[in-house]
């Protein structure tokens, strides 16, 4: 398992839902293309948008941040804790009974913590989808537990 960023189409509707912590990766945008967002490029750190835009003191000025990225562990503790919705992924073997086809895919569950009772089932959105990796589960999980949250 890796702690990666979340996809950009993840992000940007994370922000739409209230998304608003602090993230070592961010969308930029320069100012000679604030016309064309497509062209906002990612950076992990200070020094790799130094980098990006050959920074000096005139340019930096002339940048924008555009949108905050968080890992995927972040915005599942942020979607946990804000919003009662555990998202996890788990391991769904695509032949348990075939030894020598007993590799493993992922899928993804989101839970609704808000009103949990015995009786209540908080299962709201489970993948039928595999997926090759733990990573990739997780993201789908994450965007659809986004899609949950109504303002």
């Amino acid at each position: 398992m890796k702690d990666q960023v979340v996809t950009r189409e993840t992000a940007e509707l994370a922000k739409t839902k209230g998304f608003n912590e602090n993230t070592h990766s961010n969308y930029y945008l320069k100012a000679c293309d604030k016309n064309e967002p497509d062209k906002a490029f990612l950076c992990n750190d200070g020094s790799e948008l130094e980098r990006k835009i050959q920074i000096d003191e005139e340019t930096y000025h002339n940048v924008y941040h555009v949108l905050r990225v968080p890992t995927q562990s972040l915005l599942q503790k942020w979607l946990r804790e804000i919003h009662h919705l555990e998202v996890g992924a788990y391991k769904k073997w695509r032949n348990g009974l075939n030894a020598r086809d007993n590799t493993t895919t992922y899928q993804t569950i989101v839970r609704d913590f808000t009103t949990l009772r015995l009786e209540y089932d908080s299962t709201k959105f489970m993948s039928l989808n595999g997926y090759e990796t733990y990573e990739a589960a997780l993201e789908e999980g994450l965007f659809e537990a986004l899609k949950l949250i109504e303002l």
